[in-house]
């Protein structure tokens, strides 16, 4: 099978381009002799004539400018992937796979992915939301570079840090009776109507660990999706229960209220997962410092 070098296919690619040996020895930093030289092995190697002596001149002979258009064509593509290597060295280009759940990747994530690909416009960015148990199983596949959820024990090769707080709410329409009074036990709440997300025995587990008291609420509906919640509330008497984040944009609007729930706080704390034991390509330390300048909490105002 017949293999040429690199340089013997850059020298025909000159040679398409209507170069002299002269211009292609400059070009690429070889002397007319190397050339030469090199014109002579590709013929060799081809087997049949390539070039062909017209006065002081070597043009290429018809076979000749089938196989250097190609070359040119080959040419071309390496020096794209070598430009692309570079870039991705220096971090213009390349491929960030982020693994989020719900919350974040549906409410928080997206302006700040918008910030970054404005910055980084070639840049690919691929986020995937995260089942509701699956994080940790994502994580391990080795299939992302980034991850942003609840705390739990990051898996061998991964490292953890504190990224912000939320908090779960509870909202009713403005028409709902509880509306007025803002404030509310759970004694009484328990009794309404709850819309939410109760996945067991995930939510019992969660609720425990944040108000230390048990889930005994008497009438429930689940939904699978934050937007179906907000719609179902505003639509129903019924207590949607949310993370704030997701609920930020109605409570400014006033299409939905805010209770306060005076025996119960449900903070819910948000990490974000990085590799560990390696040097984080720099679309990887960008986005990390984007996003912590994004979602951490800002220092009070002395």
């Amino acid at each position: 099978m017949v293999q040429f070098s690199l340089t013997e296919l850059r020298v025909l690619a000159g040679l398409a381009e209507g170069k002299t040996v002269t211009e292609i020895g400059e070009q690429l930093a070889m002397g007319h002799s190397s050339v030469s030289k090199a014109l002579h092995v590709t013929e060799t190697r081809a087997g049949f004539p390539l070039v062909e002596q017209r006065g002081r001149r070597i043009f290429l002979t018809a076979a000749g400018q089938v196989l250097a258009g190609r070359a040119q064509s080959l040419v071309r593509e390496v020096d794209e992937l070598n430009d692309l290597a570079d870039n991705i060295k220096a971090g213009t280009h390349g491929l960030l796979r982020i693994v989020a759940s719900a919350t974040p990747a549906d409410y928080l994530l997206p302006p700040v992915i918008g910030e970054f690909i404005r910055t980084y416009p070639d840049v690919r960015v691929e986020l995937r939301v995260s089942a509701l148990m699956g994080m940790s199983q994502d994580l391990a596949s080795g299939e992302v570079d980034l991850g942003i959820g609840a705390p739990f024990p990051p898996p061998s090769g991964w490292q953890s840090e504190p990224l912000y707080e939320d908090a779960m709410t509870f909202v009713v329409a403005p028409r709902s009776r509880l509306a007025p009074a803002r404030d509310i036990f759970w004694a009484e709440l328990r009794t309404q109507l709850l819309i939410g997300q109760f996945r067991q025995p995930f939510w019992g587990q969660v609720w425990g660990a944040l108000t230390r008291k048990p889930f005994d609420a008497q009438h429930t509906v689940e939904l699978r999706t934050a937007e179906a919640i907000k719609r179902l509330v505003a639509e129903s008497d019924g207590v949607g229960v949310l993370p704030r984040s997701a609920v930020e944009e109605e409570l400014g609007d006033g299409r939905l209220v805010a209770l306060h729930l005076a025996d119960v706080t449900m903070p819910v704390a948000y990490v974000l997962f990085t590799r560990s034991g390696r040097t984080p390509t720099q679309p990887e330390r960008a986005f990390c410092a984007l996003v912590r300048e994004r979602l951490a909490p800002k220092p009070a105002a002395g």
